[in-house]
């Protein structure tokens, strides 16, 4: 099976993993995050579809707002990708234009990217920088959440063990693609 087609694979399970109940992404939030939701909080799912100006679409994974407030954008990777900080800016400017509330502010997702691979080269987090005309300057940053790294306590205690039909599905998938073999959970 071609890697295009697994990863779509893995893409939809990743996306059906967020139809749980409210207080399991919560949870999942809580612990990808540090977060401390309750758990009885309102969860709602953003438009993921943005229009460029030359008409084409774009799709994040997932944009999550809790108790409509806190902004949340998680998107999932398969293998290290080094341009996906840039996606993610551009996925969360899209976002922050639909969601505003005023025509004078911007409010920015808080972004993760979750890899499902583990690459020994993926870093903590991923940064750009933005410069703007009067010559001020921003860093963007994304935290990277390398699933595999986490032990199952570790994962069962910070509930981002729903995750795991996506991590195991990645070690079946990458055998499958002849990609390097991942190594199993450390306990």
């Amino acid at each position: 099976m071609p890697m295009d087609e697994i990863n779509q694979i893995f893409d939809r399970i990743f996306k059906r993993i967020f139809t749980f109940s409210d207080m399991a992404i919560t949870n999942l939030i809580n612990g990808l995050f540090g977060t401390n939701h309750p758990p009885d909080s309102l969860v709602e799912y953003s438009n993921r579809e943005s229009t460029k100006t030359d008409l084409s679409h774009t799709y994040a994974d997932i944009f999550i707002i809790i108790n409509k407030t806190w902004h949340y954008h998680l998107e999932a990777q398969m293998y290290h990708d080094k341009t996906i900080v840039m996606r993610v800016f551009e996925y969360g400017f899209y976002h922050a234009l639909e969601t505003r509330e005023d025509n004078y502010t911007l409010q920015f997702p808080e972004p993760v990217v979750i890899y499902f691979c583990n690459e020994p080269n993926v870093p903590e987090t991923s940064s750009i920088r933005i410069v703007l005309p009067d010559q001020q300057e921003f860093t963007y940053t994304v935290k990277n959440y390398v699933y595999l790294r986490h032990n199952l306590e570790e994962l069962n205690r910070k509930k981002n063990d729903r995750l795991y039909p996506v991590s195991d599905g990645a070690r079946e998938g990458s055998s499958a693609a002849k990609r390097k073999s991942m190594p199993s959970f450390r306990k």
